[in-house]
């Protein structure tokens, strides 16, 4: 069964933390070989090595140079790895790692107001729920070994959390014209080459001389797996579904850690830390959970052909038990015998018709079905997800219009 555009993101999300959540060991490894600076600096040129592999062996190496969206590839790289990044590589040197785990979980709150609060994206009461389960357990994980020692460098670094959704507004605009990887090759070599420059002037290399000769695999490993896998999974996962969304499911990543650190470290987690795991768990599915708003029953009968002049042809149902308290344009499904196919479904009252009515158009028809009158055919009709309310609109122009704006978002949603 092909898996929805909104299924693919929430496991591309999950997948990247799988990978992310090694770089707080790579850190830990890398302090006796590197400062922090040049570290992270190298690790990146490492993952835009292995983002320019994938696009050369894909064909699409000229994406990293297209035009149309270079100065939002600029915009996303100076405001999530020149400035973010560096914030948080410099702050987070001078408060302790418990710390910089917590405040970093910010950025949740902090993508909700910014992608919220400007109309950017629907924020639900299922995200924010979600989203607090989350953090509540990211907090049970962390506060093990929290101090309650603060300092000023803690607000800086909890400033980082404040310019990172910027940069994620500006990567989904760049993303609609490039790929995942183009947009992860040109941040990577753009910040990195910056990062290297920064540690180059800032970071005092006469009381940690680099050690390249037992350090760089290292750097291999952070680049491949982190800022290379990892990062391409993510910004997968941003181009797929909401940043809201991504941001909400990413919050999961010390639970992540917190395996990691059983696995390969020997690491046994305390009881809190088992239930901040189990809190982690139920927000993830809380959010990544589907239910559809309704499903129906219904005969296929004739209708008036309107759909199909407008080039929309619909499947009009009889016989379904129509909810009075749900009205729209829904993007859902049909199932014909044993085929579930993507539609965009209408419910409500037209003004041809005095009664409520509902009707389907397939997306794509599948050939088979094409010419064949499914009139008196049995269906199972879902709901899944609301696009927009009942319009009434003055000419079949701008019906026509506006019905393939609609196809055109469910698509995307299910694509």
């Amino acid at each position: 069964m092909r898996l929805s555009k909104e299924r693919t993101g929430e496991i591309f999300t999950l997948a990247s933390l799988l990978f992310l959540s090694f770089f707080p060991v790579f850190i830990r490894a890398s302090a006796q070989f590197f400062p922090p600076m040049l570290f992270a600096g190298a690790s990146l040129q490492v993952g835009g090595c292995l983002a320019s592999a994938i696009l050369i062996f894909q064909g699409k190496f000229r994406e990293v140079f297209c035009r149309g969206v270079f100065l939002k590839m600029l915009a996303a790289t100076f405001f999530i790895v020149i400035s973010s990044q560096s914030i948080f590589f410099f702050a987070g040197q001078r408060i302790l790692a418990s710390q910089s785990a917590i405040l970093f979980q910010g950025n949740i709150l902090f993508t909700f107001l910014f992608f919220g609060l400007l109309g950017f994206e629907r924020i639900t009461v299922k995200k924010i729920l979600g989203a607090a389960l989350i953090c509540c357990g990211a907090a049970l994980i962390l506060l093990e070994n929290f101090s309650a020692q603060f300092s000023l460098w803690g607000f800086v670094f909890l400033l980082g959390t404040v310019i990172l959704p910027f940069g994620n507004f500006f990567q989904k605009a760049a993303m609609r014209r490039v790929s995942p990887p183009a947009m992860l090759a040109f941040r990577s070599f753009v910040g990195g080459a910056c990062m290297l420059a920064f540690s180059f002037f800032f970071e005092d290399f006469a009381n940690q001389a680099p050690n390249w000769k037992d350090g760089w695999p290292l750097v291999v490993a952070n680049g491949i797996v982190a800022f290379g896998i990892g990062r391409i999974l993510f910004l997968g996962a941003l181009a797929r579904i909401d940043a809201s969304k991504v941001m909400a499911i990413s919050g999961a990543m010390p639970a992540f850690s917190l395996v990691w650190a059983f696995w390969f470290l020997g690491e046994i987690p305390t009881l809190s830390q088992l239930l901040g795991f189990a809190a982690i768990f139920l927000g993830v599915l809380h959010i990544v959970h589907q239910k559809a708003l309704c499903e129906l029953q219904g005969k296929v009968v004739r209708g008036k052909g309107l759909g199909r002049k407008l080039g929309f042809p619909t499947l009009n149902f009889q016989g379904a038990n129509l909810p009075q308290e749900l009205s729209g344009v829904f993007a859902g499904w049909v199932q014909i015998a044993a085929e579930k196919i993507p539609a965009a479904i209408f419910l409500g009252q037209t003004k041809l018709k005095s009664e409520r009515s509902l009707e389907a158009h397939l997306l794509p028809f599948p050939g088979k079905m094409v010419g064949q009158d499914l009139t008196g055919t049995q269906c199972t009709i879902c709901l899944q997800m609301k696009i927009r309310k009942v319009r009434h609109f003055p000419n079949l122009e701008n019906l026509q219009k506006q019905i393939a704006k609609d196809c055109e978002k469910i698509r995307l949603l299910q694509k």
